[in-house]
């Protein structure tokens, strides 16, 4: 099971050596094993035996029950189960590129490996930015508001969830 978590800047920043995507890493798998087993109890699995969701969960995962929980921070920064994701994407894409190119494996797989985090990379700077800018807007412009500010704005959320029309129209 995977499911990716977000973490904004907050506190627990605070530090030299700080680590709070790989902390809320944890605490997000402890989540998920703590959630599993209170739903095996309410299915009345008995006291200190094994429930069927816990059985069945035990089934996926290295070492087996262990849920991912990819964390990306405020910073961009990737908690170790982000690049063991990256690192799986990278092992399929290598091995559909190796099927028709003559290449060296390890050089293909780092080649993608690297694509993969930039972009994700990219696109957590870049989801941080609107985060700020919205908030910027939202928070400190405090100006009334008028007519055009409403157009403006409808205009650039238009944009921003149609792309791809507008610039394949302009091509």
């Amino acid at each position: 099971m995977v499911d990716v978590k977000t973490f904004a800047c907050n506190g627990k920043y605070q530090g030299t050596n700080a680590t709070p995507a790989e902390d809320r890493q944890a605490q997000a798998a402890a989540e998920y094993t703590k959630r599993v087993k209170e739903i095996d109890t309410k299915l009345r699995t008995p006291e200190g035996a094994e429930g069927p969701l816990m059985a069945e969960m035990r089934t996926y995962g290295s070492p087996p029950g262990r849920v991912l929980a990819p964390v990306v921070g405020a910073f961009a920064e990737m908690s170790s189960d982000m690049y063991a994701l990256a690192d799986v994407i990278a092992a399929t894409m290598t091995a559909d590129h190796l099927q028709f190119f003559n290449a060296s494996a390890k050089q293909t797989r780092g080649m993608f490996r690297e694509r993969v985090l930039r972009d994700w990379g990219h696109a957590a700077h870049l989801g941080w930015a609107r985060l700020l800018h919205d908030r910027r807007r939202d928070l400190i412009d405090r100006r009334p508001s008028t007519d055009q500010d409403g157009e403006d704005e409808f205009h650039a959320n238009h944009l921003y969830h149609n792309r791809e029309q507008h610039f394949n129209a302009r091509r």
